[in-house]
């Protein structure tokens, strides 16, 4: 049990031992710090920005692939069943309205 919490109170120590040290590099070298910051803030911008660019284009193509619905452009004949079961396309004789599968 004694091993137990010397083992704690050590990486405490060394945690605690480790942040000083960070922040007083920190300080010491103020330059290093801002093109560190900038850098990382620089990154993250620039993701932002990917994903925007992405999802604007993903809404045109949608927004231009939308406009060749079914109702505009039919690509198939409309599919209807038969009374056995079966389906055949539809003939000329019934309704030509084209519906989106």
């Amino acid at each position: 049990m004694v091993s137990y919490y010397r083992r704690i109170q050590m990486i405490f120590k060394l945690m605690v031992e480790s942040i000083k040290f960070a922040f007083g590099s920190l300080k010491g070298d103020k330059f290093r710090t801002f093109l560190s910051l900038f850098g990382v803030t620089i990154g993250i911008f620039s993701i932002v920005t990917v994903f925007t660019a992405i999802d604007a284009l993903q809404s045109n193509v949608e927004r231009g692939l939308n406009s060749f619905t079914c109702r505009s452009s039919p690509l198939r004949p409309k599919r209807v069943r038969s009374t056995n079961g079966g389906s055949f396309a539809q003939g000329p004789h019934q309704n030509t309205k084209s519906t989106c599968f």
